[in-house]
């Protein structure tokens, strides 16, 4: 199966798992072949062509996902958020995206989001599974980004005290330099 094809299904099965209507698979199927072929302006074109808010975001964040547009990407998934919260497919995209952009709150939000979708959907054990696995991997990422904030506070933190430290610590040496100075120099 080609990656078009997979995309497509991907988003049909995931938005009928989580009750949404699937996508309208012209626009999608369309938008998903000019972004493979790198026409990212027309594939963008076709995705602003779907039925729904909820099929336009769909695709918008798929195309710009293609596109290496990872920001654009985040919006167009929080677009389609909020008009379809529940969407397993937009949930597992923007927390994929946040955790790759390392925006921890946002990634920690959405991770917690999914868990919530993933437990409320109606899905087939298998599926369940698959998602439940894919849950469980972004939660370990989202832990391994809140303690690598933790730690780069931590270093800053350090660093600011070192800087405040020597700066001290040569000031007095110039303060003792002039004193030493002072005292010794002929008269």
């Amino acid at each position: 199966m080609n990656g078009s094809c997979t995309v497509v299904m991907l988003a049909v099965a995931c938005s009928a798992a989580a009750g949404q209507s699937a996508p309208a698979e012209a626009g999608l199927a369309r938008a998903v072949a000019l972004a493979q072929d790198g026409r990212y302006a027309q594939a963008l074109s076709a995705a602003d062509a779907g039925d729904s808010e909820l099929d336009r975001a769909q695709a918008r964040l798929y195309v710009r996902h293609r596109a290496g547009d990872l920001s654009g990407a985040l919006a167009a998934g929080l677009a389609g958020l909020r008009a379809a919260p529940g969407d397993l497919w937009l949930l597992e995209r923007v927390t994929y995206i946040a955790i790759s952009l390392r925006a921890t709150a946002l990634a920690r939000s959405h991770v917690e989001r999914l868990a919530q979708a993933i437990s409320s959907a109606d899905l087939p054990d298998a599926d369940r599974g698959r998602w439940r696995d894919t849950l469980a991997s972004y939660r370990v990422q989202v832990a391994e980004l809140e303690a690598m904030s933790v730690a780069v506070s931590s270093a800053e933190t350090r660093a600011r005290v070192t800087s405040v430290v020597g700066l001290g610590l040569a000031i007095a040496l110039l303060w003792m330099l002039g004193r030493v100075r002072s005292r010794g120099a002929p008269s």
